[in-house]
């Protein structure tokens, strides 16, 4: 019987991996923190339980050697980067390699490889609130106003603004009419429009109310003009909008919809904040700017948009105002003076520039 002769199978070399960023200064602090615990320990040794008495030399020893086992590590990586190739170095030296010793397995890698996962799902699902974050409480913000909507904190800063409510015209009826799923399509398209056009202009939806839509611009110092232009040509051109999809749906829904928009704007301060309470709070605008601009809209007809008096003081050199007749609002002391806009005026200078 013939034998037959195997080579010898050479032993497996594992590859050589050089060690993780930051690993030697992580394994350096877990010697210190052995060293130091070892240390305090023994200098309260007679107020210790006796077996703590007995671990605390252990740790102190324990952490002195594994910095000098660091330190000559460290001292060898510095070497092979100094020649250049691990060949280079003599084999004498290479136990001291520490991180071949602590990642003889792929523990190491499967755990360094969990932690960089689980990093980037959590960078993943900040990103993911950050952006619904922002679908509810508004992109467009500025970074103080975010800061305040992201606080836990209630309270508020006095500030200078526009407020528009608008608000759909037969929204009941019409309800009533359609289906549930026709009503919110109808909903969410006149919504669509409408916050694409006031962020056009500076503005920003700061909630929706059933059928009504709340929201603000900024009043800015000084000149009022851009920020009157802003919050009146935005009001137009949602008029405007809502006036080409209503034609649609009157004819493409199970039933003739028949509904119009009201909107209503003023001007002055308002508390701008979070309101509620600290188990439950919303960022909105507080104050009877607010107030006013909710009557107003209430009785806007179909197409109009209808400003308070002290909205229509700084509005007047720009937009052609209609005074409208005094009217009792709901809540309010003394009768008030709306004004309709009629539209802007041509500033022949700016068009001759």
């Amino acid at each position: 019987m013939r034998a037959i002769l195997k080579p010898p199978t050479a032993p497996a070399v594992r590859e050589h991996r050089p060690p993780r960023d930051g690993a030697l200064e992580a394994v350096l602090v877990l010697f210190l923190l052995l060293l130091a615990a070892g240390i305090l320990l023994s200098a309260n040794r007679t107020s210790l339980p006796p077996v703590w008495a007995g671990v605390a030399p252990w740790m102190t020893g324990l952490g002195i050697l594994g910095l000098v086992w660091w330190c000559g590590s460290a001292l060898v990586m510095l070497l092979q980067r100094m020649l250049g190739e691990r060949k280079a170095l003599p084999a004498d030296f290479r136990w001291l390699r520490l991180w071949d010793v602590l990642t003889p397995y792929d523990g190491f890698d499967k755990l360094s490889a969990t932690i960089a996962r689980n990093i980037a799902e959590k960078e993943t699902r900040i990103e993911s609130l950050q952006s619904s974050h922002d679908k509810y409480v508004g992109s467009s913000l500025s970074d103080r106003a975010r800061r305040m909507a992201s606080q836990e904190e209630l309270g508020g800063v006095r500030r200078k603004v526009f407020v528009m409510f608008s608000d759909v015209r037969g929204f009941t009826h019409m309800t009533e009419q359609l289906k549930p799923e026709e009503v919110v399509e109808i909903l969410n398209t006149c919504f669509t429009e409408f916050e694409k056009t006031i962020r056009e202009h500076g503005g920003e939806i700061n909630k929706y109310i059933g059928d009504a839509a709340f929201a603000y611009f900024r009043l800015p110092h000084g000149d009022p003009e851009p920020g009157v232009r802003a919050v009146l040509r935005s009001a137009i051109k949602m008029q405007e909008r809502f006036e080409y999809h209503n034609a649609r749906f009157k004819v493409s829904y199970s039933r003739a919809v028949d509904i119009g928009l009201g909107v209503g704007v003023t001007a002055g301060e308002a508390i701008v904040g979070n309101i509620g309470s600290i188990s439950r709070m919303e960022f909105t605008l507080i104050g009877d700017v607010v107030n006013m601009a909710s009557r107003l809209c209430g009785i806007a007809k179909h197409g109009e948009i209808l400003v308070s008096e002290e909205m229509a003081e700084i509005s007047r050199p720009y937009f052609e105002l209609m005074p409208q007749p005094e009217v009792q609002l709901k809540g309010k002391l003394v009768p008030h003076r709306p004004f309709r806009v009629v539209g802007e005026k041509l500033n022949f200078n700016r068009d001759i520039e």
